[in-house]
């Protein structure tokens, strides 16, 4: 045991180690970086942002041993204990979440078909299923402006539309008053701006996450990303 011990101790030491090196050079070649006039100073801090977080986070380019079946051990674990469960975070469309097995941490999931089928609305029902749960998503809305993505957020949970045509009665106002103040309970974020690339979505994210509460990023729609 006391074998074990120090050899634990020592992988620890060597991994801490290891882990300051690449913190120097990350500081060594941003120090560089921004005393160099040439370069566009945006770039060079996104580029620092994700070099600490790669470090944070433990990240490395080496390969894995195909051979360490412990996680797939948990996972078949899990799933006998919870027969017909869902791993991932539920955005309120049973079937697709049984296909999925609901949404997870750091995959890409593209919703594509043709114009005006209800890709929009599929995404502001998922954001408004996530609110339910107390999640908090980030919104990057390159055609549509803020207010109307409010607005359709709002006509979803109140189950009456903002802009109604005909005119809204007491109990349409009431409805979009409780969608309101239930609303303005729960955190989200957006950015209305046709002119986003991917550099500047990263970097709003990454600093989300530093500094609020971050589950799921929405981005309507891809092609339209410089």
């Amino acid at each position: 045991d006391d074998m074990g011990s120090c050899y634990a101790q020592l992988v620890a030491a060597l991994e801490e180690q290891s882990l300051r090196l690449r913190a120097a050079a990350v500081c060594k070649a941003g120090y560089e970086a921004c005393y160099d006039m040439e370069n566009d100073f945006g770039p060079v801090v996104d580029g620092l942002e994700r070099d600490v977080l790669g470090i944070r986070q433990g990240t490395d380019d080496g390969m894995e041993d195909g051979s360490d079946q412990r996680d797939v051990m948990d996972e078949l674990r899990w799933r006998m204990e919870n027969p017909g469960g869902v791993r991932g975070t539920r955005f309120g469309f049973p079937i697709l979440e049984g296909i999925l097995d609901g949404l997870h941490g750091g995959q890409l999931y593209v919703i594509g078909a043709r114009p005006s089928v209800g890709k929009t609305a599929l995404m502001t029902t998922m954001i408004l299923n996530l609110l339910e749960q107390s999640k908090c998503p980030a919104v990057f809305s390159l055609e549509m402006k803020g207010v109307l993505l409010k607005s359709r957020i709002l006509s979803s949970k109140a189950g009456v539309a903002v802009a109604k045509k005909e005119g809204h009665t007491d109990t349409d106002v009431d409805r979009l008053n409780d969608a309101i103040t239930w609303l303005q309970g729960r955190k989200w974020f957006y950015k209305d701006n046709a002119r986003m690339d991917i550099d500047k979505i990263v970097s709003l994210c990454r600093r989300l996450r530093t500094s609020e509460k971050l589950d799921a990023v929405f981005v309507d729609y891809l092609q339209i990303i410089q």
